[in-house]
């Protein structure tokens, strides 16, 4: 799979869980207001007038139905936050992180090649080359799989393709 493939799958996977959200919330809406229609309507509808009892049935309907839909809309999230955490982990092991790590590696290299020129071989140097900023920005780039994100799995695709615009500017650096 290539870098854009593996960015925009994680994009697509976000960009459904935010409609399955969307969808949850108005079902859930509607329901409270078909919920709060029916006592009125059923107070106040004449037994003898079968579009009004028509209508109300409806909207009995609709409060029957409305929760096994947002119970179904709730499993289908579910299943997007799993994909969404699978395609972030994947564009991370594949991606990132051996992006990242060659980025790192380059810095450490040069890092090195202009300390050598002050230190000689040893701690100093070691020391030298793991507090440079150069080096320190490239293994924050690295990132770390999480199986339980704490900002969840939407917040965790965002952080990821943010670091992969981190490593893609700091990229043309070293």
């Amino acid at each position: 799979m290539t870098k854009n493939s593996s960015r925009q799958l994680i994009e697509a996977a976000v960009a459904e869980r935010a409609a399955l959200e969307n969808e949850i919330a108005s079902s859930q809406k509607r329901l409270a207001e078909t919920g709060a229609r029916i006592p009125e309507m059923a107070a106040m509808v004449d037994l003898d007038d079968a579009p009004a009892m028509a209508e109300l049935g409806k909207l009995q309907l609709e409060f029957s139905i409305l929760p096994a839909r947002i119970m179904v809309k709730e499993e289908a999230l579910a299943k997007a936050d799993a994909g969404i955490l699978a395609a972030s982990e994947e564009f991370v092991r594949t991606v990132l992180n051996p992006q990242a790590r060659a980025i790192e590696a380059r810095a450490r290299a040069k890092v090195e090649a202009e300390l050598r020129q002050y230190l000689e071989s040893g701690p100093d140097l070691i020391r030298g080359v793991e507090h440079s900023k150069l080096v320190r920005s490239a293994v924050a780039n690295v990132m770390g799989l999480e199986a339980n994100p704490h900002d969840g799995p939407a917040g965790y695709a965002g952080r990821v393709l943010a670091a992969w615009q981190a490593v893609e500017a700091s990229a043309g650096k070293t």
